[in-house]
């Protein structure tokens, strides 16, 4: 019985530390997703990539924030 405690405790603990990683990258998705420099950088990537698909000029003009 004390074996299946310790193999409770511990998967909890786990799950715990996961589920708090988790909600850590989220958290820090959201805050870095709303910058300015993830905006430039998101607009730069999206004309670099559109050009291979695109036979012309693509542009995307900056957001004033």
């Amino acid at each position: 019985m004390l074996n299946a405690e310790r193999y409770m405790r511990r998967t909890l603990q786990i799950v715990a530390l996961v589920g708090t990683l988790l909600i850590g990258i989220v958290a820090f998705a959201l805050i870095v997703s709303q910058t300015p420099w993830f905006h430039n950088w998101l607009r730069r990537f999206v004309i670099r990539e559109a050009k291979n698909y695109v036979s012309g000029d693509v542009s995307i003009a900056s957001s004033a924030s």
